[in-house]
């Protein structure tokens, strides 16, 4: 709808009138004014181009013969949307006023092969929609399959790892005890098999405060516990 008091210009509507835009959407988008077609409530001229549609549950009448220019500016309200059938007539009435010829049917063969093409698309729509399917049921079983090995790795680095026992422990009286004193981390790894961190720990600490007088002595060591004590004392000595 054109806004009231707006003065009458060559190529555009008077004020007050309302319009049909019929130029494109991305045209519109780009461009500071519209093309459109004069509505009024009854025919005029030649009635073959004036296509009768209805706007806010009223009939209208598309002048098809009176194109006009609106500005952007000039529009005030947008009242609503005609129907595509009613569009296709005014399309129709459009051809016929700029001499453009008359839409022409679909021939038979026309209307079979668009069946046909509807038919194929329906089918690869079936098709693309089962392989989706069949997609998504992999990417599910894979998840799935992440997951369990995921809490698998999760349980494994929870749980506490078992150190080696040494070698023969029932004949622990038997076998030669290491000095922790002059023992290097290697030994006490090669043959007590102390874990590496732990080994390091009673090194380290023997550089840093000195010899060990006694086994208890070495619970000053980082990672040195009674577990360990306990576990290695028989092979041990200072």
């Amino acid at each position: 709808m054109l806004p009231p008091g707006e003065t009458r210009q060559p190529g555009v509507i008077a004020c007050g009138r309302p319009v049909l835009v019929v130029s494109s959407d991305a045209g519109n988008e780009s461009s500071e004014s519209f093309v459109a077609l004069a509505l009024t409530r009854t025919p005029r001229g030649n009635k073959s181009i004036n296509v009768m549609v209805n706007v806010g549950n009223l009939p209208s009448y598309v002048l098809c013969n009176q194109i006009v220019t609106v500005g952007k500016q000039q529009l005030v309200e947008k009242k609503n949307r005609i129907a595509a059938e009613e569009m296709r007539e005014v399309d129709a009435a459009l051809m016929l006023a700029l001499g453009l010829g008359t839409p022409v049917e679909d021939t038979v063969e026309e209307q079979e092969q668009y069946v046909g093409d509807q038919v194929n698309y329906d089918l690869y729509k079936m098709a693309y929609e089962k392989v989706l399917g069949e997609l998504v049921d992999l990417r599910i079983e894979h998840d799935r399959m992440m997951l369990e090995r995921f809490e698998t790795a999760k349980k494994q680095v929870s749980e506490p790892k078992k150190e080696p026992e040494p070698k023969n422990p029932e004949n622990l009286e038997n076998l030669e005890k290491i000095n922790v004193n002059t023992a290097s981390s290697k030994e006490l790894i090669e043959k007590l098999h102390i874990p590496y961190k732990v080994a390091c720990s009673i090194s380290a600490t023997r550089k840093k405060v000195g010899r060990y007088d006694r086994l208890e002595d070495l619970l000053v060591a980082e990672y040195f516990t009674e577990h360990h004590l306990k576990k290695y004392g028989d092979r041990l000595t200072v």
